[in-house]
């Protein structure tokens, strides 16, 4: 299975494709026509996939729309919740 990890801000996002935790593609799009149109042909390619993204708001609001209209399925992580889990997998510093 493939997975779409996008970092959503202001306007944009990050997005990298991966496929047994091996990045495959990494690209940006921009929260327009356009932009959802580039992330809909790397979707349709690369079937079956699910994207994951934190919400962050007013920001993520567009990427929730255009997964919904389209029928894609995808997961929105609560960012205190991905912060919490993320904290044990860090190395903590010793110095």
């Amino acid at each position: 299975m493939h997975v779409l990890g996008i970092d959503v801000s202001r306007g944009k996002s990050s997005c990298a494709l991966l496929h047994d935790h091996t990045v495959i593609k990494e690209f940006r799009i921009i929260h327009n026509k356009s932009g959802f149109s580039k992330l809909k042909s790397v979707i349709t390619n690369d079937l079956p996939l699910t994207a994951v993204f934190e919400t962050t708001g007013v920001y993520s609001r567009a990427l929730t729309r255009f997964f919904n209209d389209e029928g894609l399925q995808y997961l929105e992580i609560n960012p205190l919740e991905s912060s919490i889990r993320m904290a044990g997998l860090r190395r903590q510093k010793t110095d």
